[in-house]
C-alpha cells in the first residue's frame, strides 16, 4: 500500500457491486456515510473465514462452546473437549495442555491423518496421547452439547454410524471444524 500508495479505504464495508458501461460502481457504507466508487476492474478477495462451519447440533450456542480460539489460558484447570482433527484442532490441544487444561480431543475419523496435520504437531501430539496426558476419542462425533456433557455418537471413516453413544464431561468445548467464506457479493 505505502510503496504504490494505493487508494486504500478501510471500514467501508462493500455492499453492493453493479456493472456500469465498461466498468464497475461500488457502493459501500461506514456507520457515518454512503458511498459510491467508479472502477475498471474489481478483484473480491473476501477471505475464507467470514464465520465457522457449525456442527448444527443442539447445544452448539451455549456460551460455554466456541468456534474460536481464544487465550489458551482460559481454559486453564477446566475440562476441555476439542472437536476436530486437523492443524487448527491439534494445535489448540496442545496449546491448551501447556496452558493447564485436560485436554480431549473427539475426532470422527479412526486417526490424525498425517498428509494434513503438520509433523511437528503431528508428533508432539501423538506423543502426548500414548502418554495419556491428552485424552483421544476417536471415531465419534457430537450430536449434542449441555451445559456440562458433550454426548458423542459414533462414527465409521468419517460417517455417523449405528452404536452406542458416551456422554463426555466438558466444562468448554472447541469445536475446529472450519470456516466457509461470505459469499454474498459473488452470488449478487
Amino acid at each position: 500500500v505505502e510503496q504504490f500508495d494505493l487508494d486504500l479505504r478501510p471500514y467501508e464495508k462493500v455492499e453492493r457491486i453493479e456493472r456500469c458501461g465498461g466498468g464497475f460502481g461500488i457502493t459501500t457504507a461506514t456507520h457515518a456515510r454512503r458511498a459510491m466508487y467508479g472502477c475498471r476492474r474489481v478483484v473480491l478477495a473476501t477471505g475464507g473465514m467470514a464465520s465457522p462451519r457449525l456442527l448444527n447440533v443442539p447445544g452448539e450456542d451455549l456460551p460455554h462452546v466456541s468456534h474460536y480460539m481464544p487465550d489458551p489460558h482460559t481454559y486453564f484447570r477446566t475440562r476441555l473437549l476439542i472437536v476436530g482433527g486437523r492443524n487448527s484442532a491439534v494445535e489448540a490441544a496442545l496449546r491448551c495442555w501447556r496452558a493447564g487444561a485436560t485436554v480431549t480431543i473427539c475426532y470422527r475419523r479412526a486417526e490424525f491423518d498425517r498428509e494434513i496435520v503438520k509433523p511437528h504437531l503431528f508428533a508432539e501430539v501423538g506423543m502426548l496421547i500414548r502418554q495419556g496426558q491428552i485424552a483421544m476419542l476417536p471415531e465419534r462425533t457430537p450430536v449434542e452439547v449441555t451445559p456440562s456433557e458433550v454426548v458423542l455418537a459414533p462414527t465409521r471413516d468419517g460417517q455417523p454410524t449405528d452404536g452406542p453413544r458416551i456422554c463426555q464431561p466438558a466444562d468448554h468445548v472447541l469445536v475446529c471444524s472450519g470456516f466457509v467464506a461470505d459469499m454474498t457479493l459473488f452470488e449478487s
